[in-house]
């Protein structure tokens, strides 16, 4: 469109937009519009216009928006839009785009007619899906919610292993740091460095109980500032570095659940939207950084999506179904996984689930108990949840809060019917973001108005501006290279999944230099990613991507004669099968979950292989070590060790209903 091609002879002093006020759907827009041109621009229904610009009929004004410049130029159509954003810094790419690329100016225009001339079915699908346009999503109430909520999983986190440290890693601990350390300096003679990425942690200042009594110290203090807003950037920080410290100086296994590597992850993109003044007021929360809030998005659709393809990937061993249906097919054909034992698309994998998970729940009997429509209706709501709902995390306003409240859902399921720490919880506050300020009741979207603090406009100084322009600047780059670390992610979570090799393997042709440029990019960025994941700041997630359908229980006792003998009784984890499952969470038992992975070792390598820290742990029942005594519910020998441990392994199942009714036991 020739933006020459209308003139009118009285112009406005300043741009004017004209548009149709009989029109719901142009009132929203116009006024979503004004948020962004603030006073560059004035709006006018060409109603109350009348015969201002004679040279534009009213036909003309209800058929599309007139843009009237002060020098008498008009624009009108998708043009007028960019025209109107070009007003405003940071909007410019826009026209220049629509002026250097006719495809782009043409599809422009077919898509402008085309909203014009549907603009009632338009209003009802904006109205579903979005509310009122003219209502600009800002997201100060969830942004203060969200820090707040994560310095108290973190506090939880820290207290729950700061309780369990002395039993696991003190200095008279199951695996003491100080040993792990002394280990990695023998094996690791090259330097400093490639100790510190074997082990990242602050514990190399003091590999000992002081050390992890200071971290954990640390750590609580930090996320108690977070919790009242105090210097919330820095405090975050402190929590990241802490947390990072003991997942990465802890011996393995006890701090390397993927909710661990989560919790760090969790505080680095929070380091994006977190203010770094002295004080986030909770009377004046403020608008969080975009590519902050985006960034959180991104790590929970990360998380949720990669749980769900794993359930897809993945096949448990032994052969599928006979005669496997569509679907099966389908999904063998998408992903070149071969068909193979796979509950979650066979719809039973909760059938399983809640009796073989770690730690069962008061309710997990009652959950294992409904009819099997049930299980596999809970199944494809799981898997719609982690598969699909994701992928509206960026869409419109209400289908955001949608795909928000489903996910919120269905950690809530979890909650109820399971035991898995803080990570339930955690996934909760990365839901948090997604909700902006027109969610909330009336009673807090007037609270977040009335606290807003409306400062004049001073020229800021020229040291304010560096300083804001450095931190936009290093949230893009770290938000930029935690988005490309996630991508390649993907692909190697992709490409890790089990399938068949070629019947007759080809012998690569020899790549030219562009090929071989392209190697060694994508092998530097993929070790980029494999540190970026041994340091534990970015991470794969796949919650039971193969479901166990047995329950192998591990029991250690102890006897002084041979003849009777005493159970080890746990707090948490199953072992007499009279007593009852309780609840755990937010609490997250280190030991009770490792006696769960040794079991299923121990039962699926038929006896044949152990996890090594299990000798470790049996060793310091025989000398009576009371720090490791304190991790279990009750120490049956109080006066002496036993002279006589065993372990033995049972398979456990839940009592069915008749059972359940005459003992009382589940």
């Amino acid at each position: 469109m020739d933006a020459n091609a209308l003139r009118v002879a009285s112009p406005p002093p300043r741009p004017l937009m004209v548009w149709d006020g009989d029109c719901r759907f142009c009132g929203g827009w116009v006024r979503r519009w004004q948020h962004i041109t603030r006073d560059e621009v004035d709006y006018e229904p060409y109603q109350s216009v009348g015969n201002r610009f004679p040279e534009i009929a009213a036909a003309q004004y209800a058929r599309e928006i007139h843009l009237i410049f002060p020098d008498g130029r008009v624009v009108r159509g998708a043009a007028a839009v960019f025209e109107a954003l070009n007003t405003v810094p940071g909007h410019s790419w826009e026209l220049k785009l629509y002026h250097r690329v006719p495809l782009f100016a043409k599809a422009s225009e077919v898509f402008y007619r085309g909203v014009a001339t549907n603009r009632s079915f338009l209003s009802l699908l904006t109205r579903i899906f979005w509310g009122d346009p003219g209502t600009r999503s800002t997201y100060r109430f969830s942004g203060m919610l969200f820090l707040r909520m994560l310095g108290l999983i973190y506090l939880i986190a820290f207290v729950s292993f700061w309780t369990q440290s002395a039993g696991l890693v003190g200095d008279h601990g199951l695996i003491p740091v100080k040993d792990y350390f002394d280990a990695i300096k023998l094996q690791v003679s090259s330097g400093g460095f490639d100790r510190f990425m074997v082990a990242p942690s602050l514990l190399w200042l003091s590999p000992d109980s002081a050390g992890l009594n200071a971290i954990c110290g640390t750590g609580v203090g930090c996320a108690l500032l977070v919790m009242m807003g105090l210097v919330p950037g820095w405090a975050m920080l402190g929590c990241v570095l802490t947390y990072g410290s003991l997942r990465g100086g802890v011996p393995p296994p006890f701090l390397d659940f993927q909710w661990d590597l989560l919790l760090v992850e969790s505080g680095l993109v929070a380091l994006l939207v977190a203010p770094w003044g002295f004080w986030q007021k909770p009377m004046a929360p403020r608008e969080p950084p975009a590519i902050g809030r985006w960034a959180v998005w991104w790590l929970l659709f990360k998380l949720m999506l990669m749980s769900g393809l794993v359930k897809l990937l993945w096949n448990d061993t032994g052969p599928g179904p006979a005669n496997p249906d569509w679907l099966r097919h389908f999904v063998s054909y998408i992903t070149s996984v071969p068909i193979g034992k796979n509950t979650w698309l066979d719809g039973t994998a909760l059938q399983y689930h809640y009796f073989t998970q770690p730690i069962p729940s008061a309710t997990s009997w009652w959950f294992a108990h409904r009819p099997d429509w049930f299980q596999s209706v809970s199944v494809w709501t799981c898997m719609v949840i982690e598969l699909f709902v994701p992928f509206a995390f960026f869409g419109p306003r209400r289908l955001r809060h949608l795909a928000a409240m489903l996910q919120i859902f269905l950690q809530v399921m979890f909650l109820i019917s399971g035991n898995y720490g803080f990570f339930n919880l955690l996934t909760i506050v990365l839901c948090l973001p997604l909700f902006d300020d027109t969610f909330w009741p009336a009673r807090v979207r007037s609270f977040i108005e009335r606290g807003t603090i409306r400062k004049k406009f001073t020229e800021p100084s020229l040291a304010k501006i560096i300083f804001r322009r450095s931190g936009v600047i290093l949230r893009a780059i770290v938000a930029g290279f935690i988005l490309l670390i996630g991508l390649v992610q993907f692909v190697q979570e992709w490409r890790a999944c089990p399938r068949p090799a070629p019947a007759e393997p080809s012998k690569p042709a020899e790549p030219g230099f562009l090929g071989r440029m392209e190697t060694q990019s994508w092998q530097t960025i993929e070790l980029a990613a494999d540190r970026a994941r041994q340091i534990g700041l970015i991470n794969r997630y796949g919650l039971f991507r193969v479901m166990t359908t047995e329950r192998p229980e591990l029991v250690i006792e102890g006897s002084n004669d041979g003849q009777t003998w005493k159970e080890y009784e746990f707090v948490w984890k199953p072992g007499d099968p009279m007593r009852e499952p309780s609840f755990s969470t937010p609490h997250m038992p280190r030991l009770d979950w490792q006696m769960w992975f040794a079991a299923l070792d121990i039962y699926g390598s038929r006896g044949t292989s152990s996890p090594q820290w299990l000798g470790l742990f049996c060793n310091q029942l025989r000398v009576g070590n009371p720090n490791v005594l304190g991790l279990l519910d009750h120490n049956p020998f109080p006066n002496a060790p036993p002279k006589l441990l065993r372990i033995v392994l049972y398979l456990y199942k839940f009592t069915t209903p008749e059972e359940h009714a005459k003992t009382a036991s589940r």
